[in-house]
């Protein structure tokens, strides 16, 4: 099981905390009060500003909060231009993935999209290809666990839609590997009574 810290941005980590009973794995995401999670919000969007890209996964995924208020945000078509946002595309190489550092590549594609925004307050669910992100308030904390589901299709590429350019985004500092005792902290700190 691998656990990072920085995990995507500075201030989110990310806690390999066990397995389903068929295998899958579950993990937990952590906030801390420094993230900038706070920045994926409409207001920004349309500045081109955006902290964490939409982005689809591996598997289907359940997000299970824990701590603090977290917010899904997905792609929603809507009909009027002016509700719409211009989002870049790209490829992302996962560092999670292929343990190789993360990169982004510019696909040339954008797309106008609404977006849907609402608290996660009970279990989500998400199929492998929805395209979302997630957002934090600023200077809170929260931590939530996802819970891988089926596969995806093997050939599914890690498509990311983002109102910043990503193209010279540096995963320098991030993917940080956490000693046995950071981990045992963050669980205690975030997890605790949480039965797995």
């Amino acid at each position: 099981m691998s656990n990072f810290l920085n995990c995507h941005m500075q201030g989110v980590h990310s806690l390999s905390v066990g397995t389903t009973e068929d295998g899958k794995l579950i993990r937990m995401f952590i906030a801390e009060r420094h993230h900038r999670l706070w920045q994926n919000s409409m207001t920004n969007f349309a500045k081109g500003v955006q902290s964490l890209a939409f982005h689809n996964h591996k598997s289907d995924i359940t997000i299970i909060p824990l701590n603090g208020i977290i917010y899904n945000i997905s792609l929603s078509k809507r009909d009027r231009a002016e509700d719409n946002f211009a989002f870049n595309e790209f490829i992302y190489h996962s560092a999670i993935v292929d343990s190789n550092a993360g990169y982004f590549s510019k696909t040339g594609n954008s797309l106008s999209m609404g977006v849907k925004r609402h608290r996660v307050s009970q279990p989500l669910f998400l199929e492998a290809n929805t395209l979302h992100t997630i957002s934090v308030p600023v200077n809170t904390s929260a931590s939530w666990l996802i819970i891988e589901g089926d596969d995806a299709d093997d050939d599914m590429d890690y498509i990311s839609y983002s109102a910043s350019d990503l193209s010279n985004w540096s995963s320098v500092g991030l993917y940080q590997e956490p000693t046995v005792q950071k981990v045992e902290e963050l669980k205690n700190k975030y997890l605790m009574g949480v039965k797995i």
